[in-house]
């Protein structure tokens, strides 16, 4: 027999066509078993060998599911013994570790085995239909609108006389439309020629406009025709030249297709009016499959069964993130609107998954070899989810909530059924339309940005190979002719352009102490505040709400005797502090009388003299109280642009102009988040959370140079931090929920922090004391561990969103953000003498990365897509946006200041460990041992140290046995 696969394909003996990856999996997925032939079956350090010939990952070990087809994945494990003790659900390891959970509805007691009534939706799961609410400490499920809660009290019914459709491509030329899901179906040919002569995979459709859109890959086209199944209807060609589109979505709010292109590795999107086409994602993608919408939230997802993962991306395609990794064929992608959920079915591992759109709360809600076998699409109604299946040759049906008990072959006889869309209103919702009233030229196409943004909400995006003209007056034009943005949104300190030329050029205000600044940006005076002259020219210092409630400082110099500011008195010279009568100043004699003014690292005043003192490597400056590198070596300030590239800044301490203009600046492919360096050996880390990899490539960021992928598998990694004593570097996997590291000689990657994590984000490490740093977004805590993990301690909690870590080593200071509260803040190692630097300021908005070099925190902020830069002795006086000049982009994510005296020389702790096993330093001062060898993941070796450490009062002194 010929096979026609694909060199993406295997060619079963029969002439069926399978996956490459699916050959010598242990799975016989030809029907002739041809696949699983011939193999000589080898499992990866991080694999499980079932007892046949298959292959697993390890952590499917003991999640009571049958990962293999002989169950000894599920084999000696706790559980199976009496439950492991749990009165529910029981989830256990190889290791015999139990760790006990309840059905959703309950809750675990305190005893951490048994089950009580959940009191709050976070302990509920998905045990509601759509949403649930706790206001009074009772948990009650709600409808969202178009629904009305049934008599079980959790599921929704629907509100609606409109009856649904159900529309099925079968054949590859025909649809078949199911009306009231009764089971009478009826195929409805297509009349036209180039249709009847097609081969359709994919179905959407615009219920507002009565149009169908279907994809065709032996036309490599997209077409529509009417969505009342006319058998007159004539199909208008939409887009040619898609190659193969796997999978079609409209925005029906804003009239624009988007689609996937397996054979090119892109995403696109044409406008339904204009047909003009733009190619929004061309990096990163390996066989991208299925793609749906949400055009309230202006985000769209799409399964990767490449790459094996799913992700999110605006509908413009900035903010990309992988929502879920380590999945084998993801194929079919649903959207449950009312629950604000995704659902997913994946071909190989046969099981249906749904999550948040943040990919948080992934749960696997149904696993089934007679019902899931090779399903293609997927999508819900109600409260039912519907599924095509190859080898069933079926749509099957199943509640979300119960799917074991409910899975039925809903339609059978279907051959060679693809698509399916069910056809409501409910199905598309009627949201804001941020397009209405675009600027957009007709050579453009409007996008919609994602909904978090408060201002530049959309994007006018050039047609793929078009030429856009300028702008009409009262616009500006973004430097890469990529959209128009109104005059009011120049210089207005938040970027509307894609590439950020909004905020170019545009001159700071600059004001001192003792000046106002007006609202034209120049600076008088403040002593001519409320004085009743315009000295502004716009009348700004004059104003009612400011001169109404403040003492004149004009009159007799507020009565004070060297500043006055705002009505107050202040002294202006270091070492003096206000008198007790308010007005006059005295000089300071004791440290703990510094309040205001403070000293860049310690101060002294043994002599009775206050006195600002420094770290070795630092000098005092002029002003007598602030620190600056003795060094010839400008800082200079990396920071990861638009995701996709990495731009090198000088930062020039003490000057107007902080941060100048970009002296480098290098492309890579993927989505960039973390960033570090290697000052001794000349290296710069990042992590890429579409590659799921760690590169690295020399710090100069040469043309020539090709990035190294040091580390794969790294699972949505947001945080790196180089230990550059013991050359390990640790970073986090917010998904996995662990904390790793690598040793960047051997490459063995040990696990280091992996239990009671949520989503640990940004690390940081302190190798002269042998402690790590990191931020958990999911449980709101910055916490601290020795590097190898142990002695593990909370330094604050009762964060919202704490984003961005850094430690300030002269003084011993961590400081943090926190993007839901858009604060800043700092304390010493322990958690001890907490100070809030920044809260709601109009500086910081959904602050990200963060980093520190002399007296200056940088961090990159979201909300004004900027670099901001602030003072840490004044934080609300000096903090200003230094946006970097030129290309500012979209995104902003790592940054990280670069200077050898950030990476000071500390005596290495480490010792010799078998050639499996990494070196990692303990805590200093906490152990006789001043080191563990701990053992690879996945790898059996000895972890006994070779050489321990005696700790006397001269220090560690090492000792060979």
């Amino acid at each position: 027999m010929t096979s026609t696969c694909s060199s993406r394909e295997f060619a079963c003996a029969n002439g069926d066509c399978i996956h490459k990856s699916w050959t010598c999996d242990g799975d016989e997925d030809c029907l002739d078993g041809s696949d699983e032939s011939d193999c000589d079956l080898q499992c990866l350090s991080d694999q499980f060998a079932c007892d046949i010939n298959r292959c697993i990952p390890k952590y499917y070990l003991c999640n009571n599911n049958y990962d293999c087809n002989d169950r000894s994945d599920e084999a000696s494990c706790p559980c199976s013994i009496d439950n492991g003790g749990c009165d529910d659900i029981c989830t256990g390891s190889l290791d015999q570790n139990v760790s006990c959970s309840c059905s959703p509805g309950f809750s675990l007691a305190e005893d951490g085995r048994s089950c009580v009534l959940a009191t709050s939706c976070e302990d509920n799961g998905y045990e509601c239909s759509q949403l649930c609410n706790d206001d009074e400490g009772v948990v009650k499920c709600v409808c969202t609108e178009g629904y009305t809660l049934a008599n079980d009290n959790r599921t929704c019914d629907i509100i609606s006389d409109v009856q649904p459709k159900l529309i099925v491509i079968t054949d590859r030329t025909k649809l078949s439309e199911y009306l009231g899901f009764d089971g009478d179906s009826t195929n409805i040919p297509l009349n036209n020629k180039q249709i009847e002569d097609s081969s359709l995979v994919s179905i959407d459709y615009d219920i507002r406009q009565n149009y169908m859109y279907l994809s065709d890959i032996l036309r490599n086209s997209i077409f529509r025709i009417s969505l009342d199944f006319d058998d007159k209807s004539e199909a208008e060609v939409i887009i040619s030249n898609t190659g193969t589109c796997d999978s079609i979505a409209t925005d029906w709010i804003h009239n624009n297709l988007y689609y996937t292109d397996v054979e090119n590795d892109i995403i696109g999107v044409v406008d339904l009016d204009s047909l003009n086409k733009v190619t929004l994602i061309d990096e990163g993608l390996s066989e991208p499959r299925a793609i749906v919408l949400h055009p309230e939230i202006g985000y769209m997802f799409w399964t990767d069964w490449g790459n094996g993962k799913i992700e999110k991306a605006g509908l413009d395609g900035s903010f990309r993130q992988t929502i879920a990794s380590n999945l084998t064929w993801p194929n079919g992608l649903t959207i449950d609107f009312p629950a604000s959920t995704l659902y997913w079915i994946d071909a190989k591992l046969k099981f249906i998954q749904v999550s948040d759109f943040d990919g948080d709360n992934v749960q696997t809600i149904f696993s089934s070899q007679d019902f899931i076998s090779h399903p293609f699409a997927i999508t819900i109604f109600g409260n039912v989810l519907y599924w095509t299946d190859w080898t069933l040759e079926s749509v099957v049906t199943a509640d979300k909530l119960d799917p074991s008990a409910t899975a039925t072959q809903f339609i059978t006889n279907l051959n060679r059924v693809m698509d399916l869309k069910i056809v409501h209103p409910l199905r598309q919702p009627d949201f804001e339309n941020v397009c209405l009233d675009n600027t957009c030229d007709e050579n453009s196409v409007c996008l919609p940005r994602p909904n978090f943004l408060s201002v530049g909400r959309f994007i006018c995006r050039c047609k793929d190979d078009g030429e856009c003209p300028r702008c009409p007056d009262g616009s500006f034009e973004c430097s890469n002719n990529s959209s128009c943005i109104s005059d009011d949104l120049k210089c207005d300190g938040s970027a509307d352009c894609d590439d950020g030329s909004d905020e170019s050029n545009c001159v700071p205000p600059t004001c001192s102490m003792t000046e106002f600044t007006c609202e034209t940006g120049s600076c008088i005076a403040a002593a001519l505040m409320c004085d009743g002259n315009d000295d502004c020219s716009d009348g700004s210092d004059e104003f009612e709400e400011i001169c109404s409630e403040r003492v004149m400082c004009y009159v007799n110099n507020g009565g004070c005797e060297d500043l006055c500011i705002d009505s107050l008195c202040q002294c202006s010279s270091f070492g003096y502090k206000l008198a007790e009568d308010g007005t006059s100043c005295v000089q300071i004699t004791s440290c703990e009388e510094l309040v205001s003014e403070f000293c860049s690292h310690w101060c002294e005043d043994s002599s009775g003299v206050v006195e600002c003192a420094c770290s070795v490597g630092y000098h005092l400056a002029k002003n007598m109280h602030s620190c600056v590198a003795t060094s010839d070596l400008n800082a200079k300030l990396l920071v990861i642009e638009n995701h996709i590239s990495i731009a090198s800044y000088p930062i020039f301490d003490g000057t107007e102009d902080i941060i100048g203009v970009a002296e480098n600046r290098k492309k890579f492919n993927g989505t960039m988040m973390a960033i570090d360096y290697d000052m001794e050996n000349r290296f710069l880390f990042w992590s890429d959370v579409t590659q799921e990899t760690i590169f690295r490539l020399p710090l100069d960021l040469s043309e020539d140079t090709e990035p190294e992928a040091l580390l794969t598998n790294a699972s949505d990694c947001e945080g790196i931090a180089l230990d550059w004593i013991h050359n390990n570097l640790y970073y986090t996997e917010t998904k996995r929920q662990v904390i790793k590291a690598v040793n960047l000689d051997s490459l063995q990657v040990v696990s280091v922090v992996y239990e009671n994590l949520e989503k640990p984000r940004d690390i940081v490490v302190h190798p002269g004391i042998g402690y790590i740093f990191w931020t958990d977004w999911g449980s709101g805590v910055v916490e601290k561990a020795g590097m190898d993990g142990s002695h593990r301690h909370i330094i604050v909690e009762n964060l919202t969103w704490p984003n961005g870590l850094t430690i300030d080593f002269p003084t011993f200071t961590l400081y943090w953000n926190d993007a839901g509260q858009d604060m800043i803040q700092s304390s010493d190692f322990n958690g001890g003498n907490l100070v809030t630097l920044l809260s709601e300021s109009p500086i910081i908005s959904h602050p990200y990365s963060l980093t520190i070099f002399g007296d200056q925190l940088y961090w990159t902020d979201w909300g004004h897509n900027s670099v901001i830069t602030v003072n840490k002795l004044h934080p609300t006086m000096s903090a200003s946006m230094n946006a970097p000049i030129g290309e500012q982009p979209a995104v902003l994510t790592g940054i990280t200041a670069v200077h050898p005296i950030r990476q000071q020389k500390y005596d290495n702790q480490c010792g010799t460990c078998s050639e499996n096993a990494v070196c990692l330093p303990r805590p200093v001062g906490v152990s006789s041992n001043s080191f563990i060898c701990k053992c690879s993941d996945g790898e059996d070796c000895d972890q006994e140290p070779k050489k321990h450490w005696i700790w006397t009062w001269l220090g560690w002194k090492g000792k060979e046995q």
